[in-house]
C-alpha cells in the first residue's frame, strides 16, 4: 500500500474512533427521520469539491411535486458546508429543510428536518488500478426538527460501509452498508410508536454516463427498523418495518461546479413486510422534482 492510503487509514481509524465515542452517550432508543437523510443519498449531493479547495460548499434546491395529482408541491432545499483537509478527508455540517408553494396545500408551509454533522473517507483502501475502492461516512444527527424533538428524539449516529466499483468510463457501481443508533427519550408520542435503538439500511447505486455531460443515476434502498414496544393499537408498536424505496435521477453537468436534471421520488415498493412488491403503488406515490445542485 502507498503512503496516501497509509495516511487515509490513519484518518478512517481515528474517525470510528471519536465516532464510538459520540455514540456511547445513553441510548434510550429511536430515530432521525428517512426525509432528514434521503437528500444526502443522491448523486448531485456526493459532488466533488472544487480542485484546490480547502472549504467546501454545497446547494441542493428541488422543486418538488406528488405524483398523485394532490395540491402539494414544495421547494425541498439541501445546504452542506464544511473543510476538505485533503482530496480524500471531509468533514462537514448539512442542513435540509422544505418551504411550500402553495401556502395550506401542507400541515406545516415551511419544516426543517435534522441535520447532522458529517465526516467523509475516501480510498480506505484502492486498487492498483483505482478501480475498486472502499469509503467511509459518519453522521451524527442534530433535533432541529422540531416535530422530532416532540417525539423524544436527542441524536442519531450513522455510518456508511461503501465499496465502489468503476465498470468503465460510463459506469460504476457502489454498495453500502448502512447501520444507525436512535436514542430517544420517549418510546412513542400519542398514537404512534418510535423506532428502536437500532435500524439498518442496505443501498446500492448504480452511475450510468450516458452522453457527455448527461448521466443516470439509480439508488435502490432498503431500510429496515424495529419499533418500540410503546402501547397496545399504537402504530408500528413493536412491529419490525421495511422500506424499499428508489431516487433515481437524470443530470446535465453543465461544469464541474453546477448539474441540473429531473429526478423521482418513490414510495414506498414494497409491503413493510416484504411478503410482496407494491412497485405501482410505490410509484403513484411518488414526486417528480427539478433540481439544480452547486457547489463551491
Amino acid at each position: 500500500m502507498n503512503e496516501t492510503i497509509t495516511k487515509n487509514k490513519a484518518w478512517a481509524l481515528g474517525a470510528l474512533a471519536m465516532w464510538s465515542v459520540a455514540s456511547m452517550a445513553d441510548t434510550t432508543a429511536a430515530t432521525a427521520t428517512a426525509a432528514a437523510a434521503q437528500p444526502a443519498t443522491t448523486v448531485t449531493t456526493a459532488a466533488p469539491a472544487p480542485a484546490g479547495s480547502k472549504f467546501y460548499g454545497l446547494a441542493d434546491i428541488r422543486p418538488t411535486a406528488n405524483v398523485s395529482g394532490s395540491a402539494t408541491a414544495l421547494m425541498e432545499n439541501f445546504f452542506e458546508a464544511g473543510v476538505s483537509f485533503n482530496p480524500n478527508v471531509r468533514l462537514t455540517y448539512a442542513a435540509a429543510f422544505d418551504n411550500s408553494l402553495n401556502s395550506g396545500a401542507v400541515k406545516d408551509d415551511f419544516k426543517f428536518y435534522n441535520s447532522f454533522l458529517r465526516l467523509r473517507v475516501k480510498n480506505i483502501l484502492q486498487s492498483d488500478d483505482k478501480t475498486t475502492a472502499l469509503n467511509f461516512q459518519a453522521r451524527l444527527y442534530v433535533p432541529t426538527d422540531a416535530a422530532e424533538r416532540e417525539k423524544g428524539f436527542i441524536t442519531a449516529a450513522r455510518t456508511y460501509a461503501t465499496l465502489s466499483k468503476k465498470f468503465s468510463d460510463s459506469l460504476s457501481m457502489t454498495l453500502s452498508e448502512v447501520p444507525q443508533v436512535n436514542i430517544f427519550t420517549k418510546a412513542g408520542l400519542g398514537t404512534s410508536a418510535n423506532k428502536a435503538l437500532l435500524e439498518n439500511m442496505v443501498l446500492y447505486e448504480v452511475t450510468v454516463k450516458i452522453l457527455g455531460p448527461v448521466s443516470l443515476y439509480i439508488p435502490i434502498a432498503l431500510q429496515s427498523a424495529q419499533y418500540q414496544n410503546y402501547q397496545v393499537g399504537a402504530k408500528k408498536n413493536g412491529a419490525l418495518v421495511h422500506s424499499l424505496w428508489t431516487w433515481p435521477e437524470l443530470g446535465y453537468e453543465i461544469n464541474d461546479n453546477h448539474t441540473v436534471g429531473l429526478s423521482f421520488r418513490s414510495g414506498d415498493l414494497a409491503s413493510a413486510d416484504l411478503s410482496k412488491l407494491t412497485i405501482g403503488d410505490g410509484l403513484s406515490k411518488g414526486a417528480a422534482q427539478l433540481f439544480w445542485t452547486g457547489t463551491f
